[in-house]
């Protein structure tokens, strides 16, 4: 055998180990160059212009809902619970629903017909979550509605505005003066007439009761503890009995709560004629209006000049909500 031939067989036998090592660790990256070469090219717009990445879908603002308070409504004749605080900011340029839910019932019956109306909120409209706002037993409602009932999810904030979350000292007082059966005879002539006059049934010793300073504090608070993913903001009311004040910047008391609000100063202190400041602080506290428990809403201002500006306050709390703006300014 001559070298050519050993040569020639010594190549094969290298060519052989060396297809037989590739097999094992598998086929080699390709060079950079070969990677660039085999990028497909980037897609065109019909008319031949460069494709650009179409911008992703803005999210659609949450609405903003509205809970009112024990008696509640939405219209009532002439009046309205929200006094045109809804048209303002639709206005705006906000989504804004008023709910209308049992005005004389406990907050687990309340609570389930607004997470209802909820539900129907976010189907209609296609937002992911939305801020509640309520006002006095609404704001308690609004509680259960994220923690009892798991909304927590679809509840972006909930601001309460004279809501009694240590409850109401004047309930409590009145429930125990009054013996059990004269209680039980006035709440059954008030439901019959509530119920006449709404399409609701109605439980008033049992809404009372389910505010009271025992049942709040001891039961409702601890069964509805904050969800860390919800902002809780809040607002009191403070007034006063005095017609000799200047009335652009202090509050004249409507005379419907001329007891309760001289029995709450006496039990809690300052007070909007039914909620204590104390009593109505929860979350982040974000001032006291010098407002009764209807200036609050807007609702039959007792004195020609009202202290509270309330559309302008809503206006600047919606912004703030919809991080268009910074909070609403109010006296501590």
């Amino acid at each position: 055998m001559n070298f050519g031939t050993i040569r020639l067989l010594f190549s094969l036998l290298l060519a052989g180990c060396a297809q037989e090592h590739l097999a094992e660790r598998g086929p080699l990256p390709p060079t950079p160059e070969a990677q660039n070469e085999s990028l497909p090219d980037a897609p065109s717009a019909p008319n031949g212009a460069p494709w650009v990445e179409p911008a992703l879908e803005s999210p659609i603002p949450y609405p903003f809902v509205f809970l009112h308070g024990m008696a509640g409504f939405i219209e009532l004749g002439p009046l309205e619970y929200w006094a045109d605080i809804i048209n303002l900011l639709n206005t705006q340029g906000h989504d804004a629903y008023p709910l209308a839910v049992e005005p004389f019932a406990t907050m687990a019956i309340r609570a389930q017909n607004a997470a209802q109306q909820i539900d129907e909120i976010l189907e209609s409209t296609g937002a992911q979550k939305v801020h509640l706002l309520g006002h006095s037993q609404g704001g308690l409602d609004g509680r259960y509605i994220i923690s009892t009932l798991g909304y927590a999810d679809q509840v972006a904030s909930l601001t309460t505005i004279a809501s009694p979350h240590q409850g109401v000292s004047t309930i409590d007082a009145a429930l125990g003066l009054l013996p059990d059966f004269t209680e039980e005879a006035i709440a059954a002539i008030f439901d019959a007439i509530a119920e006449t006059i709404t399409d609701y049934d109605s439980d008033l010793l049992a809404q009372l009761e389910d505010m009271s300073v025992e049942h709040v504090q001891n039961t409702f608070n601890p069964n509805n503890p904050d969800a860390p993913n919800v902002q809780y903001y809040s607002i009191g009311g403070r007034t006063q009995a005095s017609p000799n004040v200047d009335t652009s910047i202090t509050d004249v008391i409507n005379p419907l709560f001329i007891g309760t609000f001289l029995l709450g100063t006496v039990l809690e202190g300052e007070n909007d004629g039914l909620v204590s400041i104390t009593s109505a602080q929860w979350g982040t506290y974000l001032g006291t209006a010098p407002a009764d428990h209807l200036d609050e809403i807007g609702m039959f201002p007792a004195t020609p000049v009202v202290a509270f500006d309330y559309l302008t306050f809503y206006s600047q709390l919606a912004n703030f909500l919809a991080n268009q703006g910074p909070p609403p300014v109010l006296p501590q």
